[in-house]
């Protein structure tokens, strides 16, 4: 007799990784003989072996752990001379989590290396599956160069697939899918490949060059114009120099991270400069050395110059009666339209709307995205201290 037991009574979907269901198995034998009797996966063989065994006129139980069929069912066979009523009463199950798949479109098959600078900063669509849950509060999770970007809810009784777009990739980029619930995580599915030329690109100040900058924090770091990112394997040291009191700064080893002055005496201007290597290829590693930027601190009682991105001389205009407009369309900041206003304690929405508003201005838009991943890392850094994974705000 084949009996289902997968999606029932709770007891996980046939492909969620039901390995095996644990049962209180009865035999309720009113017959004059006795006998015994077998369970096993449906779809195989029966073995050789004895699940339970009972005597004439009497009732019988045994604890059974049964592994299940790959369609999801057990079988039972008595092996007495005569019929007899068997009760199974399912006690648990066992579970073995099987890993998601991931895929990408395009270019971006696993392990290659896509060196067209334009690829990846208008996104990436990757493809997840995923199978049934084994629990109720079992997710899939996504992760990107080790840092938390998705998560999904999976279905109970069958086959998940999701996709979702990856934006701003340049360098290594790392994929980990798997799922996880209030217990434990699963095995991890890897997916890398890579994008972009980053050595190439003409680097950017998270403080502008030649700026005024208010007293307090001064968040320093290249930036790509193109994603506004360097790679995420990116080793990145630091010279700074105080050029007014001639001196230099001790900037600590940062690995990928922005190097972060305090107390910066006012009026004091400051140079630096950044040397970072990262891979360019997955044979290649490449050192890149920028130019000198500089920057001052504003003085006592000194307005302080809006660092906001200049007009964009490129955008549209309309001409009416011999005069010229800038075409502009008023913007609501609607917060992180992407991703979420809020990743743990930090809470971009800010800079999200920040964003927004410079997009609907007459601004530069790539100056708009320089300006908006140096609010972003302002606002990670002020909320958590380096050295968590998960929170890495390089």
């Amino acid at each position: 007799m084949s009996i289902p037991v997968a999606g029932v009574k709770g007891i996980p979907a046939s492909g969620s990784g039901l390995t095996a269901v644990a049962m209180t198995l009865s035999a309720l034998n009113g017959s004059s003989t006795g006998g015994s009797a077998v369970v096993w996966p449906d779809g195989t063989a029966a073995p050789a072996t004895t699940s339970i065994n009972y005597v004439p006129s009497n009732i019988h139980s045994n604890t059974v752990i049964a592994q299940v069929g790959a369609n999801g069912k057990i079988r039972i066979k008595n092996n007495g001379a005569n019929p007899i009523h068997f009760i199974l009463d399912l006690q648990g199950w066992y579970t073995s989590l099987k890993a998601p798949t991931i895929s990408c479109d395009g270019d971006y098959a696993a392990g290659a290396w896509v060196t067209n600078p334009g690829d990846g900063a208008d996104g990436v669509l990757c493809r997840l599956s995923a199978p049934a849950a084994s629990s109720s509060d079992q997710t899939l999770q996504l992760n990107v160069n080790g840092v938390p970007q998705d998560s999904f809810t999976l279905s109970e009784t069958s086959t998940s697939n999701f996709t979702t777009m990856l934006y701003g990739l340049t360098g290594k980029i790392a994929l980990e899918a798997f799922l996880t619930d209030s217990a434990a995580d699963g095995p991890v599915s890897a997916y890398e490949f890579g994008v972009g030329a980053w050595s190439q690109e003409s680097l950017s100040p998270s403080v502008p060059h030649n700026s005024v900058t208010e007293p307090g924090t001064a968040v320093l770091t290249p930036l790509s114009p193109r994603t506004g990112l360097l790679p995420s394997d990116s080793q990145i040291s630091y010279v700074v120099t105080d050029l007014t009191a001639g001196t230099t700064l001790t900037v600590p080893a940062t690995g990928n991270e922005p190097a972060v002055l305090t107390d910066l005496p006012r009026g004091h201007t400051f140079g630096w400069s950044a040397k970072i290597r990262a891979l360019t290829s997955w044979t290649t590693t490449t050192q890149v050395q920028t130019e000198t930027w500089r920057f001052r601190v504003a003085n006592e009682g000194e307005t302080v110059p809006s660092n906001e991105p200049a007009e964009d001389s490129s955008a549209s205009t309309s001409t009416t009666g011999g005069t010229s407009s800038q075409a502009s369309a008023a913007v609501v900041p609607n917060g992180c339209t992407l991703s979420p206003d809020r990743w743990g304690n930090a809470n971009f929405r800010p800079a999200c709307d920040k964003h927004d508003i410079c997009y609907g201005s007459k601004m530069n838009r790539k100056d708009c995205d320089l300006q908006f991943r140096t609010n972003l890392m302002n606002i990670c850094i002020a909320t958590y201290k380096p050295g968590f994974k998960r929170n890495n705000c390089a």
